[in-house]
């Protein structure tokens, strides 16, 4: 699916849950760097790891998928991240405006 939305240019975001941090050193199934896997297929590619980041993380990722040239973005969500608490108050971003405008001159 990343392959192929790096080729075509498809602004993307993946979001995959991973096995909690607190287990790395006993090396579960489920314990492989995922983000830095799928760094070379993304324009980026991130792992969370506090709840507080997830919000900046999120709209950095919409954000860099959707500027030229667009492409897919990938973000590991550990399971003990994805369990915190967090008190947050959504503040929409502006547009992004990633068209020219040309003007003719005489």
């Amino acid at each position: 699916m990343l392959f192929n939305a790096q080729l075509g240019g498809v602004p993307l975001v993946v979001t995959a849950g991973k096995q909690d941090t607190r287990l790395l050193l006993h090396e579960p199934h489920l314990a492989g760097d995922a983000a830095g896997l799928a760094a070379h297929l993304t324009k980026w590619s991130a792992e969370v790891t506090y709840a507080e980041d997830i919000p900046l993380v999120i709209q950095r990722a919409f954000k860099v998928a959707k500027q030229p040239p667009t492409g897919p973005v990938f973000i590991s969500l550990p399971v003990n991240v994805m369990e915190e608490s967090l008190d947050y108050d959504y503040i929409p971003s502006k547009p992004l405006f990633t068209g020219l405008r040309l003007t003719r001159t005489r």
